[in-house]
C-alpha cells in the first residue's frame, strides 16, 4: 500500500510543477532565458510616466541594463548608439535601463551625447525580475517577445551586429515615404510612446 501511495504522490508532484509554468498568448513559456517569452515589467520615464515592456510587442527590442559608474557600460554605449543610428524606422527599439537617480543620469546623458531612450528601474524591481546579476547585461528580444540572446559583459560591434541579425525582420521592399511630420530628434524610434520618451530625455519635454 505504501508503495502505491508513494507512486501517486510522485504523480501529483509532477503535475503541480507543470502547472506552475506560464505561457504567453503564443504558447511560449514565460521566463528570462533564451527561447522564453520575457515577462512584462514596468519602467519610468524622466517625467515619471510608466512604460511597460508589453507596449513594444510587435517590434524587436534591445534592453540594455547599465549604470553611469559602470566602466564597461561606457565602453559599449558608442557601439550601441552607432547600431541604433544605422537603422531606419523598420529597425529595433533600444532602451537603456538604470536604477540610478535622474540627476546623475541626466548629466551623464549630456556628457556622452546619448541619443536613445533611457528608462528608470525604480527600486531595481525589473532587474530582479529579469535576474540581472551584473552590468552591462543586454537582452535581445524578437518582435514576438521571445528572448533570442542574453549577454552579460561588454558588447563588441560584431556581437551587436550578430545579435541584431537574429531579431531583425528579413529585408523587404522599402515602403513609400511617410508624409506625416515626425519629431526632428526621434532617432528612428518607431512608436509614439518611445518618441515621447526620447523627446523628454533629449530636449527637456516633460509631458509624457
Amino acid at each position: 500500500m505504501r508503495r502505491y501511495t508513494g507512486f501517486w504522490l510522485l504523480i501529483v508532484a509532477v503535475a503541480l510543477s507543470g502547472c506552475g509554468a506560464r505561457t504567453d498568448a503564443n504558447g511560449v513559456q514565460v521566463g528570462v532565458e533564451v527561447g522564453q517569452a520575457l515577462p512584462d515589467a514596468e519602467f519610468t520615464t524622466f517625467a515619471g510616466a510608466k512604460v511597460h515592456l508589453h507596449e513594444l510587442r510587435g517590434q524587436p527590442v534591445v534592453l540594455n541594463f547599465w549604470a553611469t559608474w559602470c566602466g564597461p557600460c561606457k565602453v559599449e554605449i558608442p557601439m550601441l548608439q552607432a547600431a541604433y543610428a544605422a537603422t531606419d524606422r523598420t529597425g529595433f527599439q533600444l532602451l537603456a535601463v538604470t536604477d540610478e537617480g535622474q540627476g546623475v543620469v541626466r548629466d551623464f546623458i549630456a556628457a556622452e551625447s546619448m541619443a536613445f531612450p533611457v528608462l528608470f528601474d525604480v527600486g531595481g524591481r525589473a532587474g530582479s525580475r529579469y535576474r540581472i546579476q551584473a552590468i552591462p547585461t543586454t537582452i535581445f528580444i524578437a518582435a514576438d517577445g521571445v528572448i533570442v540572446a542574453r549577454h552579460t559583459g561588454v558588447l563588441t560591434s560584431d556581437m551587436i551586429e550578430t545579435y541584431l541579425a537574429q531579431i531583425m525582420p528579413a529585408p523587404t521592399e522599402a515602403p513609400p515615404a511617410d508624409p506625416t511630420p515626425r519629431p526632428a530628434n526621434d532617432n528612428g524610434i518607431l512608436n509614439d510612446r518611445a518618441i515621447r520618451i526620447a523627446q523628454a530625455q533629449n530636449v527637456g519635454i516633460y509631458g509624457v
